[in-house]
């Protein structure tokens, strides 16, 4: 692969180099002091990596990658249960700032876009999954981005996470 995206790491700043894998890229990193959160990329050097941003949450990780002369801002991403808000607005505003116009955001959401494509439970009376804020909605029209995975299998059903608590599917990554 030519690049490889890892969230919650759960490593702290003083280990990430022991995360270096020569054989899998330039590793960048979001990290904090301590033991918790955390992501890692690996992006191989025929993509010339640039690091953009990567805050001190360990949350957001921007790297500015070349694909056939094209920049492309790739947005990894682990965001948090709550203030969820909060999180996307910083996002959103991260990614303007680059003034780059190719952006791919990956990684853990904690949300879901879709309730009735991306949600299942067996549980009518359980509390239903989050669904992503108004501010990720405004992103995704201002950048014409688009849910590969969703544009691919329109109808189909596939979940990566499992809540035992709430007997529920999501696909939350």
């Amino acid at each position: 692969a030519d690049i490889t995206c890892l969230q919650e790491v759960h490593i702290s700043k003083q280990y990430g180099h022991l995360l270096e894998v020569t054989k899998l890229g330039k590793l960048h990193l979001a990290l904090t002091n301590q033991k918790k959160r955390g992501i890692a990329v690996y992006v191989k050097n025929l993509l010339n990596p640039k690091s953009v941003y990567n805050d001190e949450d360990g949350r957001i990780l921007l790297i500015e990658i070349t694909i056939e002369q094209r920049k492309i801002l790739l947005a990894v991403i682990y965001a948090p249960n709550t203030n969820q808000k909060e999180f996307y607005y910083k996002l959103h505003n991260k990614i303007i700032e680059t003034e780059l116009v190719n952006v791919c955001i990956v990684g853990d959401y904690n949300a879901v876009s879709n309730i009735e494509k991306d949600y299942k439970t067996t549980q009518n009376n359980k509390k239903k999954r989050r669904i992503l804020p108004i501010i990720f909605d405004k992103l995704i029209q201002e950048m014409n981005l688009k849910d590969a995975w969703r544009e691919l299998n329109t109808s189909k059903s596939q979940f990566t996470f499992f809540s035992n608590p709430y007997q529920s599917w999501s696909r939350i990554d």
